[in-house]
């Protein structure tokens, strides 16, 4: 039962009888192990088997006609990655692995035999579908509702549940792959950018300047804080103590304050990188981005003003 073990696992994989499992595990035709970014299905194949993620990473994205890539789910292990494929017999999108990838391939002849002899596992396989349907509307209301910080939240919120239910989290700790830091940093220079943009717009700049750049700061140390727990739990020792994700954060305030207790310090050379990396960076963000907002907000006070001929001195 190894290849399927964290098939439902966490949610009603209870359900499933040993037959039922023995089953499930006897329809995998064979096990691929599939490098990073390699796509696996494009969007209109015709599917011939259904992917069971065994270990690893992998995503579903559209592409837009302008180049721009949009991410439409992130596959776990234990995840069914295209059982939607398997009614209609195609996909409306690319799937690709973002980190190297065990994968169970289950041929839909054989998917076509338990639908007509074992419902239950039937059921719980349709389960396993609607799931999939149940977080893409959390995407949905993400995307739709939630600013930057609140969508970095929810997805670390999410993906720590999904690899809790099947056993891959510990204690809000859990393993991302190097490419979500990549798209983190990313979502952070948006996340600055709109924030320069927003207090241009405010009703009061100075404050708003204020607002914007605790939370900014608060965003910068999160991302190397995550950083720092991937490598931590990728390489234990990199650390002078594991990190979790309260002390990841601490950590990297630690970094940015240049305080220097001493309590936790990099030991591996990739570890010490990271960590001169954000020493660089910290003296980035305090010279050039409290100037950035400070310099937003006197110009959105100073066109204010020219506006409306009551500027003060008291404003700027």
């Amino acid at each position: 039962m190894d290849r399927t073990r964290d098939f439902l696992r966490g949610r009603r994989r209870s359900e499933l009888t040993a037959e039922e499992m023995a089953v499930l595990e006897a329809a995998i035709s064979e096990v691929v192990v599939v490098p990073p970014r390699r796509i696996i299905a494009h969007r209109a194949d015709r599917l011939h088997n259904s992917t069971l993620l065994i270990e690893g990473f992998i995503c579903r994205y559209m592409d837009a006609r302008d180049g721009y890539r949009q991410l439409v789910s992130y596959q776990v292990p234990g995840d069914f990655v295209d059982l939607h494929g398997y009614p209609t017999r195609h996909i409306d999108h690319d799937i690709a692995t973002l980190t190297e990838s065990r994968i169970a391939l289950v041929p839909h002849e054989r998917l076509d035999a338990i639908m007509a002899t074992m419902p239950h596992l039937a059921r719980l396989l349709w389960f396993s579908t609607l799931l999939d349907a149940a977080l893409h509307r959390e995407w949905i209301f993400r995307i739709g509702r939630l600013d930057a910080a609140g969508r970095v939240a929810h997805f670390l919120c999410e993906t720590n549940l999904r690899m809790a239910a099947v056993g891959r989290a510990v204690d809000g700790r859990f393993a991302l792959p190097l490419l979500v830091a990549v798209a983190a940093t990313a979502l952070y220079i948006w996340f600055f950018r709109r924030q320069v943009r927003l207090v241009a717009q405010a009703r009061f700049p100075t404050l708003r300047a204020v607002e914007a750049l605790i939370l900014v700061a608060a965003m910068f140390l999160a991302l190397f804080s995550m950083i720092y727990v991937m490598v931590s739990l990728s390489d234990p020792p990199a650390f002078t103590e594991p990190l979790d994700p309260f002390t990841g954060y601490y950590f990297s305030l630690t970094v940015l304050a240049t305080v220097g207790f001493g309590d936790i310090t990099p030991v591996t050379t990739l570890a010490r990188s990271i960590t001169m990396v954000q020493m660089a960076l910290d003296l980035a963000f305090i010279a050039v981005v409290i100037r950035v907002f400070t310099t937003s907000a006197r110009r959105a006070l100073i066109a204010r003003g020219e506006a409306t001929g009551t500027l003060t001195d008291s404003e700027v």
